[in-house]
């Protein structure tokens, strides 16, 4: 079990935190096992006393690792859970005894059943009735032998897990709802009789709460959100689901216990206008930063009506999102409402700056979740879709600012997610490379952690595992395999000049016939490449008509081959040949030449950031497969001179 610490704690980063700054932690069911105070495998009539020396041992790991963060008396603890092991240990060394003497005793009447029946002899039937009278005496013994280690056993209390810890003039109210389900010796309670909030709890917290203390602040940490959701839902769930269910541990599953609890809270904080109350709360796997609501507040200043109630994480588990209703009371005839505003697609953590002065209000400055991605990154090049094979893709993107952003691929017959976190440099395009896909399936293509996400999109399809032949198309006149076997289709482009695709694109005035959802349909992507290339001839209506088939999923286009001229560096390569001019000038290794070098090559990409942010172009590259082949104009003739005739 300690092995399970030993190696969560000693991950790269977790270390150092746990090492640099104070840390209080609060059980939940995964640190001992999911649900387990509700599993049915656990309770005695299933686990028995293997079931309960596993809890007990856990809960004792928890008490090592983590309780003891906080909690000086857990030596003591861990002392007297030892004399417990022990006491339990020879109570069921008597009790499997007597099992044993009562086996032996059974045994024996039956012989001599058996021998009477058969008219043994009379001295035989009577040895045998001496040595059942043995047994019967040995019996007895074991019996009144497991009877004293019973009435020896320990009868105290559970050990209480909720605590108010004072830190200064704060307050840090740990709730725990879980391990109070468990016996001293480990045994779960019936699941009927296990107390949510233990009565020790509610003396401790009435005795904390009534004296006269300096705390002006309290932060109340749990492992499920207080003011989690509407009751309606989770009692009908819970209803539905029956005892054992994990919707048995949500607050709003304890009416009576989360009402009582946030009614202690609040008014205590109304009694003072200088008081603040803050709830803090993980274990569903989504983030929020919330509000409880007192609908009934009497105190003087309005805003206390209002606690801040940062639901957290997870900061490794896998992201959910926070179920609906987003805002409403807790129930009608409740005194308090919730108010989530969910931190949607990320893990996280959360950051709180809690004022409190000796003579003024206390106050909670800052309250936020930090997701896992930055603020205003965007998207500057892609995303451009590379070689895609029957079990990789390469996809290349180009955002503004160093960040992590997640590349996520949705397939779409089954709606299966794969991910890939990178920490992608600025102003640099990074290629994530996926394996393992499935052949001949479409995949989706988005982003996570940039702003303009909903515009920065893409798709693919794998082909299948084997493709025999291979079919060219120039331009926009397909040909390729007209038989039943399979193939490769491809459509060849080359010379991609986008200024001067721009000054021959204007001709027309006359509004292009769109081709119907219906008429698409039924075309093949020779079929519909020919449709749409008539629609004009301009450089944005070419990619358009390119993008159109690419993005139709199993459409038939396996690969659009770039040839050569893919951007036209003519317009930025006598700047850059200017910097790199200045940057010999200045000493090798020098801050100043480095700078230059780096200006000239970023002058460089904006070729590429111009080119493939054109309408049609972007798209065209976001869809299906793309292999390019580098040419003279990819140069240009800044570099090369101009090009001779042969």
């Amino acid at each position: 079990l300690r092995a399970a610490y030993r190696f969560s704690w000693n991950l790269p980063f977790t270390r150092e935190t746990l090492a640099s700054v104070p840390h209080l932690m609060v059980p939940a069911d995964c640190d001992i096992y999911p649900n387990f105070n509700r599993h049915q495998d656990l309770f005695p009539e299933t686990g028995g006393f293997v079931g309960a020396a596993m809890l007990r041992l856990c809960r004792r790991v928890y008490w090592e690792y983590q309780r003891q963060l906080w909690d000086p008396a857990v030596p003591e603890m861990i002392a007297e859970d030892e004399e417990k092991a022990l006491r339990e240990a020879e109570a069921l060394d008597f009790r499997r005894l007597r099992e044993a003497r009562e086996a032996a005793v059974e045994r024996a009447e039956v012989a001599v059943a058996e021998m009477k029946a058969a008219k043994v002899s009379p001295a035989t039937v009577a040895e045998i009735e001496d040595m059942l009278a043995l047994r019967r005496d040995e019996l007895a013994a074991a019996k009144a032998a497991e009877q004293n280690a019973e009435a020896q056993g320990d009868d105290s209390p559970v050990e209480l897990e909720s605590a108010l810890l004072h830190l200064g003039l704060v307050g840090v109210l740990l709730l725990d709802t879980r391990l109070c389900a468990l016996s001293p010796g480990g045994a779960l309670l019936d699941v009927d009789s296990q107390p949510f909030l233990p009565v020790a709890f509610w003396d401790l917290l009435t005795q904390e709460l009534e004296m006269d203390s300096p705390m002006r602040a309290l932060i109340v940490i749990s492992e499920l959100p207080i003011a989690d959701t509407a009751r309606e839902g989770v009692q009908a769930a819970a209803e539905a689901l029956g005892p054992y269910d994990p919707v048995n541990g949500r607050w709003s599953a304890h009416a009576e216990d989360q009402e009582k609890l946030l009614g202690k809270l609040f008014d205590w904080k109304a009694k003072e206008a200088y008081r603040e109350l803050t709830f803090i709360s993980g274990g569903l796997c989504a983030a929020s930063q919330s509000e409880v609501l007192d609908m009934n507040w009497s105190g003087l200043d309005k805003s206390g009506e209002r606690s801040k109630h940062l639901i957290v994480g997870p900061i490794t588990d896998n992201v959910s999102e926070l179920p609906p209703p987003l805002a409403a009371s807790l129930s009608p005839d409740s005194r308090f409402s919730f108010l989530h505003r969910p931190l949607r697609g990320q893990r996280n953590y959360a950051e709180a700056l809690l004022k409190v002065p000796l003579h003024a209000p206390a106050k909670v400055a800052a309250a936020k979740i930090i997701g896992q991605y930055y603020e205003e990154v965007n998207v500057v090049v892609g995303p451009v879709v590379g070689l895609v094979t029957a079990h990789t893709v390469v996809v290349v993107l180009e955002v503004d600012a160093e960040a992590p952003v997640s590349c996520v691929l949705v397939e779409t017959l089954t709606g299966g997610e794969r991910r890939q976190l990178k920490l992608l440099p600025a102003n640099r395009p990074f290629p994530y490379l996926f394996e393992d896909l499935t052949p001949e399936r479409h995949y989706l293509i988005r982003f996570e952690g940039v702003e303009n996400a909903d515009t920065r999109f893409g798709g693919f399809t794998t082909p299948p595992r084997h493709q025999p032949e291979v079919g060219l198309g120039n331009d926009l006149d397909m040909g390729g395999d007209d038989g039943d076997g399979g193939g490769v289709t491809m459509v060849v482009v080359s010379g991609d000049s986008p200024l001067k695709g721009i000054a021959d694109a204007g001709g027309s005035d006359d509004e292009e016939e769109e081709l119907g959802d219906e008429a698409r349909e039924g075309m093949d992507a020779e079929e519909l490449l020919a449709a749409e290339g008539q629609k004009g001839k301009g450089v944005s209506s070419l990619w358009q008509t390119i993008s159109a088939v690419a993005e139709r999923p199993f459409g038939g286009l396996d690969a659009t081959l770039h040839i050569g001229g893919q951007v036209d560096m003519d317009g930025v390569t006598n700047d850059a040949a200017a910097l790199i001019g200045r940057a010999a000038r200045e000493p090798p290794g020098s801050k100043v030449r480095e700078q230059l070098e780096e200006a000239a090559l970023d002058r460089l990409r904006d070729a590429y950031r111009t080119h493939w942010n054109l309408p049609g172009t972007r798209q065209a590259l976001a869809q299906g497969c793309h292999l390019m082949l580098r040419a003279r104009a990819d140069v240009g003739a800044a570099v090369l001179g101009p090009a001779r005739s042969p």
